[in-house]
């Protein structure tokens, strides 16, 4: 699976409860779902996931978010 770059040193925890499997710097190496707990795999996923999200969205402009006052 890959994931992006710094996987050991952002899932250090999450490596050493997974079980049997190799991780190199974006990659993680699993011969059999049976040598893995497959929750934190699944936990290590989202994270991931979530974080990329956030790292394409565009920043937010301040001036276009504010809200306009309606004089009547």
């Amino acid at each position: 699976m890959y994931f992006l770059a710094g996987l050991q040193e952002r899932f250090p925890r999450e490596l050493e409860k997974l079980g049997k499997a190799k991780a190199s710097t974006g990659c993680l190496y699993i011969r059999k779902l049976a040598d893995i707990d497959v929750a934190v795999l699944r936990e290590m996923i989202r994270t991931n996931v979530a974080h990329s999200i956030a790292r394409k969205k565009p920043p937010s402009d301040p001036a276009s978010t504010k809200r306009r006052k309606i004089e009547k």
